[in-house]
């Protein structure tokens, strides 16, 4: 039997092809402009923790609908020159047994606090017996 060396200069096409996709895009793929989130409950709610450094507070949106938060941000970033504009948006599955109606957010320090007030029926309780 004779062994056939590799040639590391060639490969195949499509390999090579699929290599350049993967290493050229990668970035959107790994979702680069996604927001680092936090997620922890209190006996009283449930709190998330967004981070969002270098952007103002009238640059960020939070929409809540059917279970799911939605937050966006803007921050401009300068380039020698230019300005532009990077975007970040995140959705979140806040899921049932959360009162809507008594969120609120608090934004400190490039740190985004959303707290979501946990419904009453769903706080947990202590039953007795006898």
């Amino acid at each position: 039997m004779k062994l056939i060396k590799h040639n590391a200069f060639y490969n195949d096409p499509w390999t090579e092809l699929d290599r350049f996709f993967d290493t050229a895009f990668s970035a959107v793929d790994r979702g680069a402009n996604r927001i680092p989130v936090r997620v922890y409950n209190t006996e009283e709610a449930r709190v998330l923790e967004l981070e969002l450094p270098g952007v103002r507070k009238e640059d960020i949106t939070l929409n809540l609908e059917k279970g799911v938060l939605a937050v966006s941000a803007k921050r401009k970033v300068a380039y020698g020159d230019t300005d532009s504009e990077v975007e970040y948006k995140e959705a979140i599955r806040v899921g049932s047994g959360v009162d809507f109606q008594k969120t609120r957010a608090e934004y400190t320090d490039g740190i985004l606090q959303v707290h979501l007030p946990k419904r009453e029926q769903d706080k947990p309780f202590s039953v007795s017996v006898n």
